[in-house]
């Protein structure tokens, strides 16, 4: 959403409530950070030169509950931001942060690699999403249930492209799923990126895991190569070389349902991804250009995968 849509009572009681909880003072101030019409993230001024972070959504597909993942992570000793407080007002979860202040640089697919292989090494963890074979074959027909549901509401103007397209990864799902369980398997990010790496002061901190789950951890790899771009197989295989030698996982370059692992990975990615627009332009309000948005970019990524999954 863009800053307007979310109700700034809302915001105000979500704030004080996170401060209260951790003792801290009431916010003098918040400064909108990055917020969108599923999500947001401020900076809250406390006073002198104490800030915090405030991030806020509404719990459900695709986002299960950040505080989840966050103390999860946490408690593995991999490098996330310190929770400081967690509430839910109004059907919308808030969770104040320390804030971590700028980047000394941007983060390299080597920082990436090492962070997330110490998410990936603990394994799967109790009460997160799970993505295994079954989960993954079943993900071209959710789009499509999803696909009609937009067609029926009048918002779908190319359904023959992606019924094409998701019947051909129909006929194809269960067998290109198999491999999923080959190890990295464990909890994963779900949205791997440069921006959700912050290299500061004190070192790497993952950020932004309201999507993670247990699954395949070669989806973050995928997702790190770039899912706004077309698959790029070429480097997605040296990164998952970077990451077989990082983590210390042999079976990370492991052939996956009859496919390189690059290609298995990227394909699969897409898919994901591709249901979790899908699902934001089912869940989201009625903005329309959001919702056009959600089924362009779930359009490009279902015909990625099509072309890497469904050869």
């Amino acid at each position: 959403m863009t800053a307007h849509r979310w109700d700034p009572l809302l915001v105000d009681g979500l704030a004080v409530d996170l401060c209260a909880v951790a003792g801290l003072a009431r916010p003098r101030r918040r400064e909108p950070v990055r917020v969108h019409r599923l999500s947001g993230v401020e900076r809250l001024y406390l006073g002198g030169q104490r800030t915090r972070i405030l991030k806020y959504t509404r719990p459900r597909p695709p986002f299960p509950g950040e505080d989840r993942a966050l103390a999860l992570a946490a408690a593995r000793g991999v490098p996330v931001p310190r929770m400081e407080a967690a509430t839910v007002r109004n059907g919308v979860l808030g969770i104040l942060l320390e804030d971590l202040g700028g980047t000394l640089r941007a983060a390299r697919p080597v920082d990436g690699a090492t962070v997330v292989a110490r998410l990936h090494k603990g394994g799967p963890a109790h009460g997160l999403p799970v993505l295994d074979r079954p989960t993954l074959a079943a993900l071209p027909g959710r789009a499509l249930t999803l696909v009609d549901h937009l067609r029926h509401r009048d918002r779908l103007d190319n359904h023959a492209i992606l019924h094409r397209a998701l019947n051909a990864l129909v006929a194809v799902a269960a067998r290109r799923a198999c491999g999923a369980d080959i190890p990295p398997f464990g909890v994963c990010h779900g949205q791997l990126h440069p921006s959700a790496v912050h290299i500061g002061s004190r070192g790497a901190r993952l950020l932004d895991l309201a999507m993670a789950h247990n699954g395949p951890g070669l989806l973050d790899i995928a997702s790190w190569v770039g899912a706004g771009r077309p698959p790029n197989t070429h480097a997605m295989g040296h990164l998952i070389g970077l990451y077989r030698a990082l983590a210390g996982i042999p079976e990370a370059d492991t052939n996956r349902g009859g496919l390189p692992a690059s290609v298995w990975a990227l394909g699969w990615q897409r898919m994901h991804a591709a249901v979790c627009h899908l699902h934001q332009a089912v869940n989201g309000d009625s903005d329309e250009r959001a919702v056009r948005a959600d089924v362009e970019a779930a359009t490009r990524h279902i015909v990625s995968a099509a072309v890497l999954l469904a050869k």
